[in-house]
């Protein structure tokens, strides 16, 4: 009997399983994220962090978080002071 045994890691982002074959990362997406947060100096980020693996993933069917309570009002400048 030959028996195959598979290993799912956890992505260094977002903690989401990585597909068999796919480096650190699950995404692109999270591999960009790693090196924005790790070229910015916030490395500390992924040793603070309380939340549980996976957890920074959004379910795939979950709605877009509310942001037009974030937008700027239609003419504003965001670069005025």
């Amino acid at each position: 009997m030959n028996q195959t045994l598979r290993i799912t890691i956890p992505c260094e982002h977002c903690g989401a399983p990585v597909p068999p074959g796919g480096g650190a990362f699950c995404c692109v997406g999270c591999e960009a994220a790693r090196g924005l947060v790790s070229g910015l100096g916030l490395d500390a980020f992924y040793r603070r962090r309380p939340a549980a693996p996976g957890a920074q993933r959004p379910e795939p069917d979950a709605p877009p978080p509310p942001l037009a309570s974030h937008a700027l009002p239609d003419g504003a400048d965001a670069h005025t002071l």
